[in-house]
């Protein structure tokens, strides 16, 4: 329904409207491209640290001696 509602826009539309669509759209696209590779970078850096921290030493303190 969607795709027949913005066909019958786009071909309603003057050329200089269909010309700021498509130059609208081409902005946007690039925009969402650039958001999923800092998406993916910051994913990347995420699985890193809890790499890190998986890889951290374990440290146990014996309180068993001490009596409060």
């Amino acid at each position: 329904m969607r795709k027949r509602i913005r066909k019958w826009i786009i071909d309603r539309a003057p050329i200089w409207a269909k010309a700021s669509l498509q130059a609208e759209n081409a902005r946007l696209e690039a925009e969402i491209a650039e958001l999923r590779a800092e998406l993916a970078r910051k994913d990347a850096y995420i699985q890193g640290l809890q790499y890190a921290v998986r890889a951290l030493r374990k440290i146990t303190i014996n309180t068993a001696g001490e009596k409060a």
